[in-house]
């Protein structure tokens, strides 16, 4: 990437080694470095340009698609305080309960040191660990014989309750039965209270040995609900 000679568009990455002190001695890594900036789509004249620009999400589904041709699971995104980071667009990564990584959108300060414009996202993994967890022989699975039932399942939690959370009590409250979670909406604004913001998700609900019936997924939504009320004091929007 050289700015300075109008390349303000890039999508690249890096394998290289770092090293650490380590009590007396100096310890040695294997990372995995990732760099976005200027346009996501190119030559995309009906997008706004909003919306064509590399966003953090644009950087966060590329860690996610590494992690899904890697086939490692468990991963979680968090809001962490990243000296490199802007203060409010960084996050670590984890897989697992552990941390591999950060990502973020370089701090404002970082960018004007190298001369870099506004607006750069960049990823440092522990690619030892990624390889250490990683499943290089596809496993087999069977295609599905009795249908999903989906849900959709709105919630209005505080600002400071992170969406991976209200999904890892999803998760932990569905049961065998909830084969899927995806957050397909964020919304901010009248009714919902100021300080909140309303997370919508679709739930699906699967069984490998029957079709489920009405009142078993009732049960599981039942559940789901009444843990995120006890546990993150959220508000189920009817």
């Amino acid at each position: 990437m050289n700015v300075s000679r109008s390349v303000t568009d890039a999508q690249i990455f890096e394998v290289g080694r770092t090293f650490h002190p380590s009590g007396a001695s100096v310890a040695e890594h294997r990372r995995l470095a990732l760099v976005m900036t200027g346009r996501a789509l190119r030559g995309a004249w009906n997008v706004p340009p909003e919306l064509a620009s590399v966003s953090y999400f644009h950087l966060k589904g590329a860690v996610e698609s590494l992690f899904q041709e890697l086939r490692v699971g468990g991963a979680a995104f968090a809001p962490a305080p990243v000296p490199w980071l802007h203060p409010v667009r960084g996050a670590a990564v984890s897989l697992s309960g552990q941390e591999v990584g950060t990502l973020g959108e370089l701090h404002p300060e970082v960018a004007a040191a190298y001369d870099l414009p506004p607006g750069v996202y960049a990823a440092d993994l522990d690619l030892e660990a990624l390889l250490q967890r990683a499943t290089f022989r596809p496993q087999f699975a069977p295609l599905p014989r009795f249908p999903a039932v989906r849900r959709d399942l709105s919630a209005i939690v505080a600002d400071g309750v992170a969406a991976a959370e209200v999904e890892r009590v999803i998760v932990e409250a569905g049961g065998s039965l909830l084969a899927t979670v995806d957050v397909f909406d964020v919304y901010t604004g009248p009714p919902v209270p100021p300080g909140h913001r309303n997370l919508a998700f679709a739930l699906s609900f699967r069984s490998n040995e029957r079709t489920l019936s009405a009142d078993e997924v009732d049960t599981a939504v039942r559940r789901i609900t009444e843990a995120l009320a006890r546990r993150l004091r959220a508000k189920i929007r009817q």
